[in-house]
């Protein structure tokens, strides 16, 4: 409990010592992350949806992807084989 009281003087003493322009800054920066927040969450039903199944089927394709895969490191081993000869 003591760090957090620490760490809120410390905030509270580095607000108080901002200048009018950079506390009017900041003060802006505050209300855009606010809103851009609210933001965000509203649109999540929309698109996180979306996402998900974007996500699983990328995971559902990865079995797919296996002969591509073990056919390019026999084509890497291959070449490392001969420039190494």
């Amino acid at each position: 409990a003591n760090q957090a009281a620490t760490a809120q003087a410390k905030y509270k003493q580095a607000l108080a010592d901002m200048t009018p322009a950079a506390r009017g800054t900041f003060n802006a920066f505050l209300s855009l992350r606010k809103a851009f927040t609210a933001w965000s969450r509203s649109l999540q039903p929309a698109i996180m949806p979306i996402f998900t199944r974007a996500l699983n089927g990328m995971k559902n394709s990865l079995p797919g992807l296996t002969p591509l895969v073990l056919g390019a490191a026999r084509g890497i081993k291959t070449l490392q084989d001969r420039v190494s000869a």
